[in-house]
């Protein structure tokens, strides 16, 4: 975890839990209870320690001042990790890469990298996930217009012109869009789970300033987990 002023290991399995619930958004102390399945005293002992260290902090319920609601005051950038160690073993690296186009060598370095990080014992995907809404952030005024149809366009022209794969629109209600050639996935050794952190949390951001609210997104299908595509469904909350 990094703070403002440190950086910091989280060993504890409870602490970590603790994060991923809050990775959702901030929590009551009851909400964490339940869903960690905790002793009060537990739960109240960890998050006193992570207050006092600066990575978490708390105020008053404003519906209800008896109660506290927890928030993180620092942001996970990686895990340590021995899963996957062995997958760079794994990646095909085409042996003829000067002559690689420029997206395509931007694919073979960007998987590389996590694979090398992996074989280290570092899961770098929380980091992907930040970039994704970072840069979701930097570029949504330039693919934010005024109807849905204008939006999923410009994700399409963006996607195509830069190849990063090519996105096609299946719904619209639910929204779901399919990326093929994904650039963040397709060269990606076979895991079995979904792995376009950077490219979810990037579509999530843009909807998300879209609709002026936090929309929640799923990867369904992706070619780490032997798929012949990706595709992602972003559900907008009830109003």
């Amino acid at each position: 975890m990094s703070s403002d002023k440190s950086v910091h290991a989280i060993g504890n399995p409870v602490k970590i839990e603790i994060f991923s619930l809050l990775d959702q958004g901030d929590c009551s102390f009851d909400t964490i209870v339940a869903a960690t399945g905790k002793a009060k005293s537990t739960i109240s002992a960890h998050i006193k320690e992570l207050e006092e260290r600066g990575l978490l902090s708390s105020h008053p319920d404003p519906t209800d001042l008896r109660k506290r609601i927890i928030s993180k005051s620092a942001i996970t950038i990686g895990t340590l990790t021995n899963q996957d160690r062995d997958l760079r073993s794994k990646l095909q690296i085409p042996k003829d890469i000067n002559h690689l186009q420029t997206s395509e060598l931007f694919r073979t370095i960007f998987t590389t990298l996590k694979m090398e990080a992996l074989s280290l014992g570092i899961n770098v995907d929380p980091l992907l996930k930040r970039v994704g809404k970072q840069i979701g952030t930097d570029l949504a005024p330039l693919f934010v217009q005024d109807t849905l149809e204008a939006l999923l366009k410009n994700i399409a022209q963006f996607w195509n012109e830069h190849k990063l794969g090519t996105v096609e629109v299946k719904s619209l209600d639910p929204i779901i869009i399919e990326i093929t050639d994904c650039i963040e996935c397709s060269q990606h050794p076979i895991t079995g789970k979904i792995e376009c952190h950077f490219a979810m949390s990037f579509v999530k951001t843009l909807f998300s300033h879209y609709y002026q609210t936090e929309v929640t997104i799923t990867e369904k299908t992706c070619y780490a987990a032997d798929d012949n595509k990706c595709t992602f469904e972003i559900i907008v909350p009830t109003q």
